[in-house]
């Protein structure tokens, strides 16, 4: 099976995550610094929290009570849209 997939030039390079408590450390830098935790999908700073965060919205029903309580203490933005600032409303 390895040849039939090396013919057709298969990339075997697999991407690594870093730990769940990694990022959420990460989220907690980036709360710190700007007081809440809607992390931009493409933050120059730290790319892979943006896309992080976007996951733990996604898997919110699927995740551990305990990652989802860690995340409710930080008062985590679980529907990222609704709470966004209107920069089109000027109250």
């Amino acid at each position: 099976r390895r040849k039939l997939l090396d013919n057709i030039d298969f990339t075997w390079r697999v991407v690594k995550r870093e730990p769940w408590d990694t990022m959420f450390h990460r989220l907690l830098e980036y709360k710190q610094h700007f007081g809440d935790c809607l992390v931009p999908q493409r933050y120059k700073k730290d790319p892979r929290l943006g896309g992080w965060v976007r996951e733990q919205r996604k898997r919110q029903c699927l995740m551990p009570e305990e990652r989802r309580r860690k995340l409710d203490a930080l008062a985590f933005t679980w529907k990222a849209k609704q709470d966004r600032p209107d920069p089109h409303n000027n109250n």
